[in-house]
């Protein structure tokens, strides 16, 4: 008895940034960062909401090159406080900010994160 070839699947990647097509939808997926008690989680999710929107036009509002904004919210990057604070500012994430400080977790996820990127109190440069 002959055995039944079997069809090859084939896995379609994932793109988080294709589904964040609304404030509402980015509202949501930040205030799930916290969840995961990543530090570079947030800097991951920022990534994605700048593809979402258009990485160029970000950078540009940002003040900075779009290659730059990708070494910054590349994983395992050391960017500045400053250049997140940019970049949030250029994502015009006034409506989701709020709901992302009252998450539970989202204060410990941002302090780890800031933390993390200190050395003897003192900010790394990035």
């Amino acid at each position: 008895m002959k055995a039944k070839a079997r069809k090859k699947e084939k896995l379609v990647s994932f793109d988080v940034a294709a589904f964040l097509d609304s404030p509402e939808s980015i509202a949501e997926y930040l205030t799930q960062v916290p969840a995961d008690g990543e530090p570079d989680e947030l800097l991951r999710a920022l990534g994605h909401i700048a593809k979402a929107r258009g990485m160029a036009q970000i950078a540009a509002d940002a003040g900075m090159g779009r290659e730059s904004l990708y070494k910054a919210l590349a994983s395992g990057a050391h960017p500045r406080y400053d250049t997140v604070l940019k970049v949030t500012r250029s994502l015009e994430c006034g409506s989701w900010r709020s709901r992302l400080l009252e998450s539970s977790g989202a204060r410990s996820v941002c302090m780890g994160w800031f933390a993390h990127k200190t050395v003897s109190g003192r900010p790394t440069s990035s």
